[in-house]
């Protein structure tokens, strides 16, 4: 089968026109994300390690993708968890996830909960335990998950004197949202030569589709080669019309699925009201309240009211 038959036919013009307009795939966007540093080209590879290296402090020379499909769930309106998970030359595991909406759930304990699987998942039978990898489980996200000014957390196992009982398993969170105050600035380029590389990266990632702040940031000095092949990479992983079409779909099954939730949310909502209506119009009835009373004051129907009191 063709794989453009899992598109509509107005999603690919939509891909077709965004190409032809040199419009770049949001890098923080899930499918964006995943390209941008998944793709098998020299570009890719230089920005994943450099982007690695400065999350984990490593000196990341060669990593490879272990994940690097992007399944077609969420064309049936499913919409997956698209992270990337690396190797590296030396055996550490890394898996990175980005978060750009808060969702109903408690994302720290989510991300624990990820990386213990990664880790439990890393030993292999009759290996010592002492040769497990190190793992990393990494989220960069555009909401607050920590109530303080550092962008940047690294959790790993402390004991009750702060001293470090192991580091084998890793938790990095960046926050975006917090990221993003250090822009209210004229001067990006001065900004980002003053940040460390974790900040560098999550600034540029979460603001890789504005032309203007990428056009002002080519002065950067620190960091030239980092822009110059993150700018060509973005241009790269853009230019196939089926990567287009992946980012479209997911986009918007997404956002049906986040709109399916609220209205599932809202009619919870208005029906758990209406039930503690209810309750209380019995509760008033058998306090012989009469029936215009009760529906005046809670907001039911006349006719439900006397239904309940004929019951």
């Amino acid at each position: 089968m063709d794989i453009k038959e899992l598109f509509s036919a107005e999603i690919l013009e939509e891909a077709r026109k965004n190409i032809a307009e040199g419009r770049t795939i949001p890098v923080y966007s899930d499918i964006g994300f995943k390209l941008f540093f998944a793709s098998d080209t020299d570009n890719a590879t230089f920005c994943r390690n450099s982007f690695l290296s400065s999350l984990t402090g490593e000196n990341i020379v060669e990593s490879t993708v272990l994940n690097t499909e992007i399944l077609p769930e969420f064309l049936g309106s499913k919409v997956p968890r698209v992270d990337l998970y690396c190797k590296t030359s030396d055996g550490m595991l890394m898996d990175v996830e980005i978060q750009m909406t808060k969702e109903g759930d408690d994302q720290l304990t989510r991300t624990i909960y990820y990386g213990c699987k990664l880790f439990s998942g890393a030993g292999k039978k009759g290996n010592k335990f002492k040769n497990l990898p190190r793992v990393y489980q990494i989220m960069l996200s555009d909401f607050n998950l920590f109530n303080d000014k550092d962008y940047v957390h690294h959790l790993f196992f402390k004991d009750q004197h702060n001293k470090v009982a192991s580091t084998k398993l890793q938790l990095v969170f960046i926050e975006f949202s917090k990221l993003q105050a250090l822009l209210e600035t004229d001067n990006y380029a001065e900004v980002l030569d003053s940040l460390q590389d974790d900040a560098f990266w999550a600034i540029l990632i979460r603001n890789s589709n504005n032309s203007e702040f990428m056009k002002a940031i080519s002065s950067a000095k620190r960091r030239a080669e980092i822009i110059e092949k993150a700018g060509a990479n973005m241009i790269e992983v853009s230019k196939d019309e089926i990567e287009w079409a992946y980012h479209l779909s997911y986009d918007r099954a997404e956002i049906d699925y986040k709109n399916n939730m609220e209205l599932s949310r809202e009619e919870g909502l208005a029906q758990g009201a209406h039930d503690k209506a209810i309750e209380g119009a019995k509760n008033l009835l058998a306090n012989n309240v009469s029936a215009e009373i009760i529906a005046k004051s809670l907001g039911l129907p006349i006719e439900d009211v006397n239904a309940l009191k004929n019951s």
